[in-house]
């Protein structure tokens, strides 16, 4: 039974990389990072069974890299990101969103890549089993930069619906 309801928590932190560890079980997200973490990388972990997202920033991040990463079962989303620029390359996320009830909400919840920000890259992943959309991103500024291509994504939309495989839309109240 996790004890913990973060299992990191960063706050104001940057520069620090993640390499080659196994995180298991939270009753919130594995990592929660908020106002102005910045430069933070995450590569080479399995993240598995989180209770809400398995990677969760909330402040205005300037980048985050998720790379060859193994995410299981989150009981949200398994990346929840607002940072500036993301990148997201070569994971395996699965099992995003799986048990209706266990989620939030909003249109925001239920999915495997959730990323705001003015440049994301989210390329060569594989996503099988989200909830709700496998991949969406959107943009907050004109002139935004994102990509999403290579990745291959297996069954979404099984927990709620009219979402996507890769879901985008244009804000009408601020179009980016």
């Amino acid at each position: 039974v996790p004890a913990y309801t973060n299992l990191v928590t960063m706050v104001g932190r940057s520069y620090i990389t993640f390499d080659n560890l196994q995180f298991t079980g939270a009753n919130g997200n594995c990592f929660d990072m908020s106002s102005s973490t910045n430069h933070i990388t995450i590569q080479n972990c399995d993240i598995d069974f989180t209770g809400v997202n398995a990677i969760n920033t909330t402040s205005s991040e300037s980048s985050i890299t998720i790379s060859a990463c193994t995410i299981n079962h989150s009981n949200n989303n398994a990346v929840y990101t607002s940072a500036a620029t993301t990148t997201i390359t070569g994971c395996t996320i699965s099992n995003s969103g799986q048990i209706a009830g266990l989620g939030g909400s909003t249109s925001e919840d239920y999915i495997g890549v959730f990323s705001i920000g003015n440049t994301s890259t989210i390329t060569y992943n594989t996503i099988k089993n989200s909830g709700y959309n496998a991949v969406e991103f959107r943009g907050t500024t004109s002139g935004d930069a994102s990509v999403v291509n290579y990745n291959y994504i297996d069954t979404f939309c099984n927990r709620k619906d009219d979402g996507a495989g890769i879901y985008t839309w244009n804000d009408a109240a601020s179009p980016p």
